[in-house]
């Protein structure tokens, strides 16, 4: 009835590996029932509690507003010893080493760092077997809860998840949905960064491998964003499937926009480009090098499908001119092959040419023809007959947009050749 303890067991032998009780039962009940709380204090070794068989701890708490057991080190000449150490020292047991149970509706595990100085983990997960170092899991398919919740108040991070074993090929997070809901749902924005060779991200997915969405209306950030500073690619879309287009668009949920598996495109409120002309690649006579941006350009007699500057006047081989930015490239090879040898002759379109005063000074609405000057084209002067004009036919390259009257200069045209 006093302040003191009711029983007391010491080993006063420093060198004794006994237990300073011991309690065994041969029947169903347990070793050791405690109606009040157990405190066990240890100065040396791993821990103040040990158990090595299963179930060989057992702290059930009757109160429905208290935690059923609590372990802490109220020593503090204590260092790097645990509040409390569980070993499955048996090898052929693949039961857990710590099993937490609670019928309540609260927490199966809760662990806090006190120290705000402490800057280790609230909880440490290691294994030497080829099992997982930490795995969380709910048993009920009703339960909506997350089986794994990491969150912090601090400036840190809430998780880190690293493999520090170079040899490892295996993936450093691997997350899968058997059900209809996503793989990963991020609220705020996920940053991903390799340093090897491999893929930043690498999905597969029944469903869709990525999808991102902004619930916030005033939000004016993109939903993805990719940025390349190496020498690859930002984006590589692959499709394997038998239907399907390689990328679709859509505004509001409407299609607008889509690329099919054979690389054409479709879009249902037209191009704009950059550039002022419809262009085709052509191989030259010589070296693409002679050839400069403006040069009129004719049809080649020595070679097929060449072209070669213009050299006399009113040439009815006249092709078109060498395109300065052409909108649109047209070419009979793939995207992948090889363009050297060839130049972008513009066909249709507003084209910087290289224009003399041959036949005059130019003005705006002039036909154009070749000249006698090597690449240049001319006023085109026609053949009245009866009082009407008449202009060599299949000579015309297009007509002037702007006024010249100097010796050879670069004007644009609308060229269109007739």
């Amino acid at each position: 009835n006093g302040l003191g303890s009711a029983g007391s067991f010491i080993i006063n032998n420093p060198s004794s590996g006994a237990p300073s009780i011991f309690a065994s039962t041969n029947g169903t009940g347990n070793a050791i029932t405690a109606a009040g709380k157990i405190q066990a204090t240890q100065f040396v070794g791993d821990g103040s509690l040990l158990t090595n068989v299963p179930g060989g701890l057992s702290l059930p708490y009757s109160s429905t507003n208290s935690n059923a057991t609590s372990f802490s080190i109220i020593n503090a000449n204590t260092s790097y010893a645990s509040a409390a150490s569980f070993s499955n020292s048996i090898g052929t047991n693949n039961g857990p080493a710590l099993a937490v149970n609670t019928l309540g509706s609260g927490f199966g595990g809760y662990f806090t760092i006190s120290n705000p100085a402490n800057s280790s983990y609230a909880v440490f997960g290691e294994t030497q077997g080829v099992g997982v170092g930490g795995g969380f899991r709910i048993h009920n398919s009703a339960n909506a809860a997350a089986a794994l919740n990491a969150y912090t108040d601090g400036i840190g991070q809430a998780a880190v998840l690293q493999i520090l074993n170079s040899s490892n090929t295996n993936d450093v997070l691997q997350l899968s949905h058997q059900g209809t809901g996503n793989a990963l749902s991020a609220n705020s924005p996920i940053r991903v960064s390799a340093n090897t060779t491999n893929n930043a991200i690498d999905i597969s997915n029944n469903g869709s491998g990525i999808a991102g969405t902004f619930t916030n209306n005033s939000s004016s950030s993109v939903t993805i964003s990719a940025i390349q500073n190496g020498t690859s690619n930002v984006i590589d879309l692959n499709h394997n499937g038998s239907s399907g287009d390689i990328a679709l668009f859509r505004s509001g949920y409407v299609a607008q926009a889509r690329i099919d598996k054979t690389g054409k495109g479709f879009f249902n409120g037209g191009t704009q480009t950059g550039g002022a002309d419809v262009a085709e690649m052509f191989s030259v006579e010589g070296l693409t090098t002679s050839y400069e941006p403006g040069d009129v350009l004719v049809i080649s007699e020595k070679t097929d499908r060449t072209i070669e500057k213009s050299s006399e006047p009113n040439s009815t081989r006249i092709a078109g001119v060498y395109a300065t930015k052409p909108g649109v490239i047209l070419t009979e090879r793939s995207i992948e092959e090889n363009l050297d040898g060839m130049i972008p002759m513009g066909v249709v379109g507003v084209i910087p040419t290289k224009v003399c005063s041959e036949n005059g000074a130019i003005k705006r609405g002039d036909l154009l023809v070749t000249s006698s000057l090597t690449g240049y084209a001319m006023k085109a002067q026609p053949i009245e007959i009866n009082g009407m004009k008449i202009y060599p036919t299949g000579a015309i390259l297009g007509k002037a947009l702007e006024n010249f009257d100097g010796d050879k200069g670069l004007i644009k045209v609308l060229v269109n050749v007739k």
